[in-house]
C-alpha cells in the first residue's frame, strides 16, 4: 500500500511559515544595519550566533571577554539586539548561560578545595594565614554562586530559603492568631 500523500493544507502552512522566518531574518538584517551606520554591519549568521553560544558555554568569562579574545565576533550591543529580536537565537543563549552556571558552580568547588595559598611564612620563617588570598578566595566564591544563582535561579538560587522564611512566617501568623483565640476564650469564662 502506497504512503499517503501530505494534505495541501499541511505542506502549504509549512511554506508560509518558512517564508515568513525568511522575511523576518531579512528584517531583522535591515534594522541591524541601520542600527550601527557609520560601523560596518554584521548580519546574523546561524554559524556565529552558534559560535557565539558556544564560546559562553564553555567559558566563566563575561561576553565582553569573549569578544575580546574573538575580535571577529559582533559587538555586545548586536548579539543582544540578536537575542531581541531572534528567539531561537535567544533560547540558544540561554541554554548556553545555564550551562555556564553550572561551570561557576563547579569552580567553587575547585577554588574551595584550594588551599595551597592559604598561608605563607614570615620574615622569621613562621607560618602564618595569608589573610588576603583567604578573603579572595571568599570573594571569588560569593561572586560565582550570585552569578549561577542568577543564572539558573531553580538549581543554584536561594528559592529553598525564602520558602523556609515564608513557612516561619505563616507559623508565626498561625501560632499568634490561636494566642489571640485562647485570650478570647478566656476572656469568655
Amino acid at each position: 500500500m502506497a504512503a499517503k500523500p501530505k494534505p495541501k493544507k499541511a505542506v502549504a502552512k509549512k511554506e508560509v511559515k518558512k517564508r515568513r522566518d525568511v522575511r523576518q531574518l531579512e528584517y531583522f538584517n535591515e534594522v541591524m544595519a541601520k542600527k550601527r551606520a557609520g560601523a560596518p554591519s554584521f548580519p546574523y549568521t546561524e554559524s556565529v550566533a552558534d559560535e557565539i553560544c558556544r564560546l559562553v558555554s564553555i567559558k566563566t568569562v563575561s561576553l565582553d571577554r569573549i569578544i575580546r579574545e574573538n575580535p571577529h565576533l559582533p559587538s555586545k550591543d548586536v548579539i543582544y539586539t540578536w537575542r531581541a529580536y531572534n528567539k531561537e537565537f535567544g533560547d540558544k543563549y540561554m541554554k548556553a548561560k545555564i550551562t555556564q552556571a553550572q561551570l561557576l558552580a563547579d569552580e567553587v568547588l575547585e577554588i574551595s578545595d584550594d588551599s595551597t595559598h592559604d598561608e605563607m611564612q614570615d620574615a622569621n620563617g613562621n607560618w602564618k594565614l595569608n589573610s588576603e588570598y583567604v578573603a579572595r578566595s571568599k570573594l571569588k566564591i560569593h561572586t560565582r554562586q550570585w552569578l549561577a544563582g542568577k543564572l539558573h535561579p531553580r538549581l543554584y538560587g536561594n528559592q529553598l530559603l525564602e520558602q523556609t522564611s515564608d513557612i516561619t512566617n505563616t507559623l508565626k501568623e498561625l501560632k499568634e492568631s490561636i494566642d489571640d483565640i485562647k485570650k478570647d476564650d478566656e476572656k469568655d469564662y
